[in-house]
């Protein structure tokens, strides 16, 4: 049992999106040829995993 779950027991834990990019950029690039080919895939990668963090923080505010 961590810290947060003691002090706050019914606090929900939430990904940041910059931990989860950063951690993307980091481990993803080694697997391109060079930055340009790298970027042109992040472009279309990025917005699907913006939406992908952000679905579940939206349909838990709903309810």
């Amino acid at each position: 049992m961590n810290a947060l779950s003691i002090v706050f027991p019914t606090a929900v834990n939430q990904v940041c999106r910059w931990h989860i990019e950063q951690n993307i950029l980091k481990n993803c690039r080694k697997y391109f040829n060079n930055v340009a080919d790298f970027d042109a895939s992040w472009a279309q990668l990025r917005p699907l995993s913006v939406r992908w963090i952000e679905s579940p923080r939206q349909s838990r505010w709903k309810n």
